[in-house]
């Protein structure tokens, strides 16, 4: 950090300022609309049309906003999901000629548009590789250019979170490691429904200070046994547009495909992996059942005819492996 400070949260006085920063960030006294956003993989700078129109861009769906989404809606808070990374791919194959392309032009009217329309309170921005970073900024500039609270999470935020705090001066608000707990808590309290003590995993960068809520909120295995918004993460629509993992080139070009995740974490102690910095050292598994629920929700409504999944440590139970 450079200018801002670390600031003890359990202070009197120092509650007195969140509160009042809360207080002027969001006027309603509450959290309404969410708009959860996935910036593009990279920036115009690096981008090529030939590879993008050839299909060969990851497009991935939005998995961990998709879960965000389920538990925002499921406390009573609505919310809309934009893909700029799919948005971006999309209007890139469809453009004709190639050249009347705008790669910035296509996501910054998306987000417009989606703001304008929505009426969010809190939008909430993406990051899982330190590649996106300059991405990531940009998306966060252009969000707060209308006078909309951003806050920022992903794996990449986590991993270098003050860094990233000083640097995108546009994000008030940084959830790190999983925030499927930590922003209905976060909701709560800017609502008056609980105290500011009870926020956690989360930063708040005034244009003052920095004051850090760093109780573990960490969601139980109950609690991330949830099917993500699939009905708002363009799930039918991504595989036409670009690749997801290793297996596209087996499958007929028609193929749609999606992902799952079935349990978080793993139980290997990797020194180049940062998982554990994420997920913790345990593995939390959600139920056979409602994994198999999940495939089948892709299969029937969606048309996915092949998975990837998402797990670091899908076999970790034998028991439960043989059973899904």
């Amino acid at each position: 950090m450079d200018t801002a400070k670390v600031i003890d949260f359990r202070r009197e006085e120092t509650v007195g300022r969140v509160r009042a920063f809360l207080d002027r960030t969001f006027p309603r006294g509450e959290i309404r609309r969410v708009l959860l956003v996935t910036p593009p993989d990279g920036t115009a700078e690096l981008f090529r049309t030939a590879t993008a129109r050839r299909r060969r861009y990851p497009n991935y769906p939005a998995y961990g906003l998709g879960v965000i989404a389920r538990h925002l809606r499921s406390a009573g808070v609505e919310t809309r999901m934009i893909n700029l990374n799919h948005l971006v791919l999309k209007a890139c194959t469809e453009a004709a000629p190639a050249d009347a392309f705008d790669f910035d032009g296509v996501w910054q009217s998306a987000l417009a548009d989606a703001i304008e329309e929505f009426e969010p309170d809190l939008v909430g921005v993406t990051c899982m590789f330190t590649m996106t970073h300059q991405s990531l900024h940009r998306v966060c500039d252009h969000a707060a250019g209308f006078g909309v609270p951003v806050a920022i999470g992903g794996v990449h935020v986590s991993n270098d979170v003050e860094r990233i705090l000083d640097d995108i001066r546009s994000a008030s608000f940084a959830f790190v490691r999983e925030a499927d707990v930590a922003i209905r808590v976060f909701c709560d309290v800017v609502a008056g429904r609980q105290d500011v003590s009870s926020l956690g995993q989360l930063i708040i960068s005034s244009p003052e200070d920095r004051f850090h809520f760093l109780r573990d909120v960490r969601p139980t295995a109950e609690e991330m046994d949830v099917i993500p918004a699939y009905e708002s993460m363009e799930t039918s629509d991504l595989s036409r547009y670009g690749v997801m993992g290793n297996f596209h080139g087996f499958k007929p070009r028609e193929t749609r495909f999606g992902t799952v995740l079935s349990n978080r974490g793993c139980r290997a102690q990797c020194t180049f992996c940062c998982v554990r910095n994420f997920n913790g050292v345990s593995v939390r598994q959600r139920s056979v059942d409602r994994v198999l629920d999940e495939l089948a929700m892709l299969k029937n409504d969606y048309g996915v005819g092949h998975i990837v999944w998402l797990d670091d440590d899908l076999l970790k139970d034998e028991a439960r492996a043989y059973s899904l």
